[in-house]
């Protein structure tokens, strides 16, 4: 494996930790909010 092709693979990885960090954060947020309007 190239290392331009690992760099690219450890970016993804530490794209898709971040989104899987934030989403809950995010449902929560959110949930929070339409239970709010409702």
């Amino acid at each position: 494996m190239s290392r331009r092709a690992l760099h690219e693979l450890l970016r993804y990885e530490e794209h898709s930790l971040c989104l899987r960090g934030i989403m809950p954060l995010l449902g929560s947020r959110l949930r929070l909010f339409t239970e709010g309007i409702c």
